[in-house]
């Protein structure tokens, strides 16, 4: 494809052949989504394989490694990172076994490797002592949620964008993020 995409299915590395020709494609890394047999098979960067963990988040999204959770709970919210299987809380900084994490209060927003600076941004602002930014979602091009407003804390620069960003490309300040529109917590 000339653009990434997300696909799920199961992971092979020895491709059926293609319906449409006798060729075999190469020994390598696939996701094959099923369907009519060679199809629907996608070659995939390895390093971006992210495997089912076992759980559903209270969408009944799977939850697969390397993805990040939002948790909102007691008016409270908690951002997670899964690690194998361990569950890490970047603002405690404490380590959880995955049969510790309540399935019904946490929402799958986004993964590490589509948002690599996303632990940080969050950490910077945790670090500052600074208010820690809600984020229901971190691409709002998947989701009804309203476009970002972000300011950078150190030009002070404001912009809408419709994909989170933890750091300022421009001066490399930290991003506090806001919504151009309201966003309700789910307690609120």
């Amino acid at each position: 494809m000339p653009y990434s995409i997300w696909v799920q299915g199961e992971y092979i590395t020895e491709p059926p052949i293609r319906p449409t020709d006798d060729l075999k494609r190469p020994i390598g890394h696939y996701i094959d989504t099923g369907g009519y047999l060679g199809a629907n098979v996608y070659a995939i960067d390895v390093e971006t394989l992210c495997e089912y963990i076992g759980i559903s988040d209270h969408d009944k999204c799977m939850v697969c490694k390397n993805d990040i959770l939002l948790c909102e709970m007691n008016q409270k919210i908690s951002y997670f990172i899964i690690q194998d299987k361990e569950i890490i809380d970047i603002i405690s900084d404490e380590i959880l076994e995955l049969e510790k994490l309540s399935t019904l209060d946490v929402k799958v927003i986004g993964n590490t490797i589509d948002f690599p600076d996303f632990e940080q941004g969050v950490r910077y602002f945790v670090d500052a002592k600074r208010k820690i930014p809600y984020l229901p979602t971190l691409d709002v091009l998947e989701t009804p949620y309203p476009y970002f407003k972000l300011t950078c804390s150190k030009c002070g620069r404001a912009f809408l964008s419709c994909k989170y960003m933890a750091r300022h490309k421009k001066c490399g300040g930290y991003l506090a993020m806001d919504f151009a529109t309201r966003v309700h917590k789910k307690w609120e």
